[in-house]
């Protein structure tokens, strides 16, 4: 049978019979249309889907982990400026001329005399260490009080102990002292790193 002769049988067919030919060969190609093109586009859409889900909730556990970051960064930055200033009260090394400047500059700022200047042993006292200074210096009570108060404002940690006011003698600048003493500053030991 060749189409002209299908297509003549067609033609004289009553209409339920040709609308119901139609509807079997739409029924037919939508069977293939749908097995053979949209079930994999709806397989490859819900593939698709699943793993934009799965890249959005990927994203979202980064943004998370960023956010983390950056907190976590910015309080290394805050500790870090918080160490800077630590470090001036309680430096990790000795520094000890510049300690010894910074005394000897305040003698002199009070008016007073330095009679002796000598640097004890540094002695460990756990995480710290302290670095004793004997001094005797000579001037009146307001001087040498003087001299205390400035040592007591100074960024780092100085400690003045032992202290013996003697000898006083009448000078024509009024009465004069010697003060004997210890300053001590003091630096952080960082498991047993050299001074």
């Amino acid at each position: 049978m060749d189409i002209n002769e299908l297509s003549e049988q067609f033609s004289k067919a009553p209409i339920q019979h040709k609308i119901a030919g139609l509807a079997a060969v739409l029924v037919v190609v939508s069977a293939l249309f749908y097995f053979l093109f949209y079930s994999e586009l709806i397989e490859e859409s819900e593939s698709l889907d699943g793993q934009m889900q799965q890249l959005q909730e990927e994203k979202s556990s980064y943004e998370d982990k960023k956010q983390q970051y950056m907190s976590f960064r910015a309080e290394v930055k805050k500790l870090l400026e918080e160490k800077k200033e630590l470090v001036k009260v309680l430096p990790t090394h000795a520094e000890i001329p510049s300690f010894l400047q910074s005394l000897h500059s305040q003698t002199e700022l009070a008016g007073l005399n330095i009679l002796t200047f000598d640097r004890q042993k540094e002695v460990r006292r756990g995480f710290y260490a302290e670095i004793p200074v004997r001094m005797v210096i000579s001037g009146s009570y307001h001087e040498i009080n003087r001299f205390f108060h400035a040592v007591g404002q100074l960024k780092r940690i100085v400690n003045i102990q032992d202290v013996l006011l003697a000898e006083p003698k009448q000078t024509n600048k009024g009465v004069e002292l010697k003060a004997k003493f210890v300053a001590s500053t003091f630096r952080f030991v960082e498991k047993d790193g050299p001074g």
